[in-house]
């Protein structure tokens, strides 16, 4: 077993719990420094997986990880940070989208005017006309009336038709 100042204990060789090689490796349960970051593997497994990892009191041989495992590890990790910082914004938008939704349909709803139209007898009534005539309207003006036909033709139409003299 070798120690390196500052970095934790490395033994050389030692069989990888993670992947089985025999390599340079760390002890699983031990803090070590990378990058001004504490870790203890044992512990980010646990957080990244869930796994409780057993044995990790016996002989040191028995609780090795080698570099190629730690560095796996520490991007497993860092990607479920990230998956959590995202869902978390995620859900964050999504709540704001529903609050104001609900505040929008709301102020909507309050702000919604009802009216109701009365109708009047005589808009009925200038309805049916309107329909009898074409649509047409009488405003007053001379124009609006159908056209005529001339009373003399009218009354000639009459004599005929209705006034048959009968001889005596």
């Amino acid at each position: 077993m070798s120690v390196k100042k500052g970095k934790g204990p490395i033994f050389d060789p030692g069989v990888c719990r993670c992947c089985g090689t025999i390599k340079k490796c760390r002890l699983l349960n031990v803090e070590y420094d990378s990058l001004g970051q504490k870790e203890i593997y044992s512990d980010m497994m646990m957080d990244c997986y869930g796994l409780l990892l057993s044995h990790l009191d016996g002989k040191l041989s028995e609780k090795l990880v080698c570099a190629t495992c730690v560095q796996r590890l520490r991007e497993a990790l860092a990607f479920k940070m990230q998956v959590l910082k995202c869902e978390a914004a995620f859900l964050q938008v999504k709540m704001y989208e529903n609050d104001h939704k609900e505040t929008d349909e709301q102020l909507a709803t309050d702000n919604r005017i009802e009216v109701e139209v009365k109708v009047e007898p005589q808009d009925v009534l200038e309805d049916v006309l309107e329909d009898e005539h074409g649509g047409a309207h009488d405003d007053g003006h001379p124009d609006d009336l159908p056209e005529a036909s001339p009373i003399r033709d009218t009354l000639e139409d009459v004599n005929h038709t209705n006034c048959e003299t009968k001889p005596a």
